[in-house]
């Protein structure tokens, strides 16, 4: 099996396992489960349940911020990587490349 075969499978695997972890953990949690509370304490319930289990990888946001600080900055793509994209910095010698001040 050559690598990226092997990577894109182990990925593939590693995600459904982090979705399943997190849809068990939610359910454990009882968020929304017959109370009225409105939509801003279930996204409260949801992130203390998965940060007080130290299930970080399932929160998508915090609901305690309110300054922009849930806006997700560029994600970083793996499965580009994987298939050995174009990755940011350097140049064509594969040197670092030095400011102009330097």
């Amino acid at each position: 099996v050559d690598m990226d075969t092997f990577l894109q499978s182990y990925l593939k695997n590693k995600e459904e396992i982090e979705e399943e972890q997190c849809e068990n953990r939610l359910n454990q949690c009882g968020c929304g489960q017959g109370d009225d509370n409105g939509d801003d304490d279930q996204d409260k319930c949801e992130y203390n349940c998965f940060n007080n289990k130290n299930y970080s990888h399932c929160i998508e946001n915090n609901p305690y911020y309110d300054d922009g600080q849930n806006e997700k900055e560029e994600d970083f793509d793996l499965d580009g990587y994987t298939y050995c994209a174009q990755v940011g910095g350097g140049n064509k010698d594969r040197k670092r490349q030095l400011n102009e001040d330097e």
